[in-house]
């Protein structure tokens, strides 16, 4: 009853298809992602989750080799919306890359 899911569709319309889904626990502030339909990442670029506190982007981590299934992320205590981004592998502290699927809470 605790966790929150949070659905993420196309940012922009050239990009409709792309989906994915956070679960957030509102107890623990644990943060889970499930790629449901975004393309592999191309060599050299990553998938990097981000929450949206206060209109500014925090880090909540990469998505790595998590193509398939669930993958833990980083503990977030508030947001107001999850973005993935295409970034170069390893990621950045803000995002640099195209804003794929976007989602708000609640």
């Amino acid at each position: 009853p605790n966790v929150l899911t949070v659905k993420l569709t196309a940012a922009a319309n050239e990009l409709n298809g792309n989906a994915a889904t956070v679960f957030w626990d509102s107890r623990t502030k644990d943060v889970f992602v499930m790629n449901t339909a975004l393309a592999p990442a191309p060599a050299g670029k990553e998938y990097q989750l981000w929450a949206i506190v206060d209109g500014v982007p925090v880090d909540a981590g990469m998505m790595g080799k998590c193509a398939e299934g669930v993958c833990k992320m980083k503990n977030i205590q508030k947001a107001q919306a999850f973005a993935i981004s295409l970034e170069d592998a390893g990621g950045n502290p803000t995002p640099k890359g195209t804003i794929y699927v976007l989602g708000k809470v609640g």
